[in-house]
Formats: structure tokens, C-alpha cells, sequence
């Protein structure tokens, strides 16, 4: 959702300097699409604020001072300035987030790969026990095609 309001915003950014490009000055309806702009660059970080806000684990960041930023801009009559800020910055945390839910993924898809048991070698025979069970010193027998449940040391065999 977070990237839907950043393309939002940027469009209407857009829009809004084409309706000043054409008039040759800010007009009413320019700073109207530019209030848009504001709502839908801004709505992601006021939702992240006012949840830590009631989490009691708010700190001014970087979002709050962009945030800031856009509105001193507007205030002294330059509201393009504030939103293309904001374009930038909420297009900048979305992809953000994105690369952080697909790193997120890949990081899950790697701890599925890992076996959830090992082949301890107990004397003369092997006895197939769960990894939380395997400790420091334990041998472990390794057949052909089979992941490597723990690190190690080849002490013996090749494989």
C-alpha cells in the first residue's frame, strides 16, 4: 500500500506543477492537488507515528523532520517543494520496505532448508536425533546428497 501512496503522491505532484506551469503561478486548485500530494506522501509515516505514539516509543527520526520540512515549505508559500519532498521520501521508505520483506523472505526460505535432525554417530551405531539435541564433540555422519545439519570438522571419509 505504502508504494500505491508514493506513486500517488508523485502523480499528484505532477499534476499540481502542471496546473502552476500553466497558469504561471500557484493557484488555488494547484495548491488543492498539492494538499493531496501532502495526504498521500504523508499518511504512511502519521500511521507509523501514531502507532508509536500509543506504543509510548515515540522518538523524533528522520520521518518526523521530512515531515516537518514539507510543511515549513508550504507555509512559505512554496507547496511544490513540500510535496515532492514527500514524493521522495515515501517513495524512498517504500522501497525500503519492500527490500526488507524480501530479504525478510529469502532469510526464512534459507531456515527452511536446514535439516531439523542430524545422524549422530553413537559407538557402533548411528541414531538419528533432533538438532537442538546435538552437542560440541558429537560425531556426525554425513551420507551423499544429504544437507549439512550442523558445522563441523571431516575427520574421516569423504562424501
Amino acid at each position: 500500500m505504502d508504494l500505491w501512496l508514493a506513486i500517488g503522491c508523485g502523480l499528484l505532484t505532477a499534476l499540481g506543477f502542471a496546473f502552476e506551469w500553466s497558469a504561471s503561478q500557484t493557484t488555488g486548485l494547484a495548491w488543492a492537488v498539492y494538499g493531496a500530494a501532502y495526504v498521500a506522501g504523508s499518511i504512511d509515516l502519521l500511521i507509523r507515528t501514531s502507532d508509536a505514539i500509543r506504543a509510548r516509543a515515540f522518538r523524533p527520526d528522520i520521518d518526523l523532520l521530512m515531515l516537518v520540512a514539507a510543511l515549513g515549505a508550504a507555509a512559505i508559500g512554496h507547496p511544490a517543494e513540500g510535496a515532492f519532498l514527500l514524493f521522495l521520501f515515501s517513495l524512498a521508505n517504500a522501497l525500503e520496505h519492500r527490500a526488507m520483506d524480501r530479504a525478510r523472505r529469502a532469510i526464512a526460505g534459507l531456515a527452511e532448508l536446514a535439516p531439523s535432525t542430524a545422524i549422530v554417530v553413537d559407538g557402533d551405531e548411528d541414531r538419528v536425533t533432533p538438532i537442538e539435541q546435538v552437542r560440541v564433540g558429537d560425531r556426525v555422519r554425513i551420507k551423499p546428497g544429504m544437507r549439512l545439519p550442523v558445522d563441523g570438522v571431516v575427520v574421516e571419509g569423504v562424501t
